[in-house]
């Protein structure tokens, strides 16, 4: 995702096939875009 962000997407979507949709997204939310928005900030 990172890659997909430094060359100038500003949209990405993502496909997770499981069951527990609302757990998914929690985890996205919680978890993934913290991370990718503190190393997107660091760059």
């Amino acid at each position: 995702m990172l890659d997909l962000f430094t060359s100038g997407v500003t949209i990405v979507n993502l496909h997770a096939g499981q069951a527990n949709q609302a757990k998914v997204i929690d985890y996205y939310g919680d978890q993934v875009i913290p991370r990718v928005r503190k190393q997107l900030n660091q760059a």
